[in-house]
């Protein structure tokens, strides 16, 4: 049979096994991601007008796989610009889910006059890349993007926000 001690050094061993799996789990739970093409994107976000209009500007890089995520309040047509952005993106503009347009290796903007590159639809949230990621893993118009859970939790919380508000508005 087997002796106490190396019974309570197995417990021991997946007492200990179970905590760093939970804290692992825990950790990626806590991260802001998005899948597109089996591609795991870690993402900053940008959720108030301050922090959409700041966007990446000023940055010298951004790391393989991160972006960032341009959440709005409500679905609406939106406009972006490179002015101040130092490297060149893909912008994905996502409605349901889903790319509804992409612009490719958009270049900085260097003069006092930026080009506009518009949403095209209604959408719900954008990403920004580093440029070529759209290329290098063919995404396309319709590509599904799945938002972890920490996301999709976000939006709702923006969601029934919004709600609250527009119920305090038409209340006064």
């Amino acid at each position: 049979m087997f002796s106490l001690k190396f019974i309570t050094q197995i417990i021991i061993a997946v007492i200990l096994s179970s905590a760093a799996f939970h804290a692992h789990a825990e950790a990626l739970n806590n991260e802001n991601f998005v899948i597109i093409k089996d591609k795991k994107i870690i993402l900053e976000i940008a959720d108030t007008e301050p922090k959409r209009a700041q966007g990446l500007m000023y940055r010298d890089e951004l790391e393989k796989n991160n972006g960032m995520i341009f959440i709005f309040e409500r679905p609406q047509r939106v406009n972006f610009w490179m002015k101040n952005v130092k490297i060149p993106l893909d912008i994905i503009f996502i409605r349901n889910d889903r790319a509804v347009n992409i612009y490719r290796n958009v270049s900085p903007c260097r003069s006092d006059y930026c080009e506009i590159y518009p949403s095209e639809t209604i959408t719900d949230y954008a990403i920004e890349l580093n440029s070529g990621f759209c290329d290098t893993n063919n995404i396309k118009i319709g590509e599904k993007i799945k938002l972890n859970f920490n996301i999709q939790e976000y939006f709702k919380k923006i969601k029934k926000e919004v709600k609250i508000n527009e119920i305090k508005f038409k209340a006064s």
